[in-house]
């Protein structure tokens, strides 16, 4: 049996952040949608919730961290993973992703096969994969 390609939901500010996370996923076969801000990812959780979300922390008016705290107080929403990409390296941001309920943490830039395989093992403890 095979497992339907997970939605992935890209929240960055950031256009050109937004289409090459875009292009990488397209390439392993995940389904996705982006935001390009806090309450526009709200609102497309709320609509279809996503079987992973890659979040941006600095973002204008609602950063990463509150975002993810919302959809972490959500019964509805709380076990969605998430995560956290920051191009800071400040251990104070890590613990504050950690208490708003975030999954992963990678400091920006990374390469691609690391946030490949966050994405994997994250996305198979949830049970979704892509096509490939």
């Amino acid at each position: 049996m095979t497992l339907p390609a997970a939605t992935i939901l890209i929240v960055d500010d950031n256009v050109h952040n937004r289409k090459l996370f875009s292009a990488l996923l397209h390439s392993q076969g995940y389904l996705f949608r982006t935001a390009a801000d806090g309450p526009l990812a709200l609102k497309s959780v709320a609509e279809c919730p996503p079987d992973l979300i890659l979040l941006d922390y600095m973002m204008p008016g609602m950063d990463g961290c509150e975002v993810a705290r919302k959809l972490k107080e959500n019964p509805v929403t709380k076990a969605i993973p998430i995560i956290m990409l920051s191009a800071l390296d400040d251990i104070e941001l890590l613990q504050k992703s950690n208490d708003a309920g975030v999954q992963d943490f990678l400091t920006k830039p990374f390469s691609r096969a690391d946030l490949s395989e966050k994405i994997r093992k994250l996305l198979e403890s949830q049970g979704a994969t892509s096509k490939t």
